[in-house]
């Protein structure tokens, strides 16, 4: 069907980084229908090996970033419906197995996930009566960074032979 997207390298976590994703979306479109918040990293180490810092740097880039680029979004649609115009617009939030379960040596990017949800929740009641959603998704992609995780290789192909599955 088409469409364009525009990919931003700034630092979510950073405040006027964020911010000015935000605005270079707006002027690249005129204004901004869409918002996804997928930025992500790992530091994994099991609780007792990790160092705050570890802990902080994952916080920072998948809550912190997704509800600063959330709220200049958010400000952006808040001023066109005050003038007038109907807004529809949309924030698509990620999550992962690590957020809705847990897994090991994961207690910063589970923890971060799992916010996620709490902030998707409340954008979405926030949002509502400016024309305005949020939801969260956990797409249960295999990549470089599930990788990380024990899963399998995500270059491998998977045997999907539904005979070999257990209950």
């Amino acid at each position: 069907m088409g469409g364009t997207a525009l990919a931003d390298y700034g630092d979510v976590g950073d405040e006027a980084d964020a911010e000015a994703m935000v605005a270079r979306a707006i002027d690249a479109w005129v204004r901004l229908d869409i918002l996804v918040n997928n930025a992500g990293i790992v530091r994994d180490r099991a609780i007792w090996n990790m160092e705050a810092d570890d802990f902080d740097a994952v916080m920072r880039v998948h809550v912190r970033g997704s509800w600063l680029t959330s709220r200049a979004a958010a400000r952006h649609w808040r001023q066109r419906a005050k003038s007038g115009e109907a807004v529809a617009g949309r924030i698509i939030n990620t999550t992962s197995g690590a957020g809705l379960q847990g897994n090991f040596g994961q207690s910063n990017y589970a923890t971060a996930k799992a916010a996620l949800t709490g902030l998707t929740l409340t954008l979405s009641i926030e949002l509502a009566n400016i024309g305005c959603t949020a939801n969260l998704m956990g797409p249960g992609a295999l990549t470089r960074l599930s990788a990380t995780t024990g899963l399998p290789d995500p270059t491998e192909p998977l045997d999907l032979d539904p005979d070999d599955w257990s209950e």
